[in-house]
């Protein structure tokens, strides 16, 4: 018989700029934890509205403004001040000024257009790849054992269609290990949302949605594994 497995997506208003709703959220991850077998998978949207203010500010350097990230990262630091608990919060404040960077250095590769990989690489630095991170300490600060995959690893392959990309299930099975071996080990895996990586490893979104859609195919990618439920929070 298979095991169980919630695929849990976590957006809108639980990812609130103010970080209120993530208690609601670490009670649901604990809940599906207890209820299945393994996992659960946790996909996690960026915060509210942050998606958004990165566009402006990704399309401000397509026109040589060069606005601040500040708005946006003070989100972060707000969440892991108010969540991240004992000595984690150093080490979570250090990745999430490690993202920061990377951002930075993202937006800096914008020449006239904010669109393409450079686009993609810009919003989930800045946004679902730095929530995921920082969800991940939050949970291990608050006694759930918890990992992340790393890009490199990236269990969801897409097209090369970079702003709206669509997911290739066979190209996406060669790499469900990255899932199924944290997973196995009894841990939560923190995934973050919206992300795809082409074959040869670049950067792409999955338009708006782009979330959801991680949730539910993540599910299709391990239902021949596990017995899965997809669980959209919003």
């Amino acid at each position: 018989m298979k095991k169980k497995l919630s695929v849990a997506k976590f957006g809108g208003s639980l990812l609130d700029v103010e970080g209120k709703g993530f208690t609601e959220i670490l009670n649901r991850i604990k809940e599906l934890k207890a209820k299945d077998d393994v996992g659960p998978i946790a996909v996690f949207s960026a915060p509210i509205g942050c998606t958004d203010v990165l566009i402006r500010i990704g399309e401000s350097y397509a026109q040589s403004a060069h606005v601040s990230l500040d708005p946006v990262f003070k989100v972060y630091d707000h969440i892991a001040k108010l969540h991240v608990k004992g000595n984690y919060l150093e080490e979570a404040q250090a990745e999430v000024a490690s993202y920061k960077r990377q951002t930075q250095a993202a937006l800096g590769l914008v020449n006239k257009r904010f669109s393409g990989n450079v686009k993609a690489k810009v919003l989930t630095l800045g946004g679902e790849l730095t929530m995921s991170a920082l969800a991940e300490y939050i949970m291990k600060s608050n006694g759930v054992d918890s990992c992340r995959v790393s890009v490199q690893d990236w269990p969801i392959v897409t097209d090369d269609a970079f702003d709206d990309a669509s997911p290739n299930y066979e190209l996406s099975k060669r790499r469900v290990n990255a899932l199924i071996e944290p997973l196995e080990k009894g841990k939560v895996v923190s995934l973050a949302g919206f992300l795809g990586v082409t074959s040869d490893g670049l950067e792409t979104v999955l338009g708006r949605g782009g979330s959801d859609l991680t949730a539910v195919f993540t599910s299709c990618l391990l239902k021949s594994r596990y017995q899965t439920e997809t669980l959209l929070f919003k």
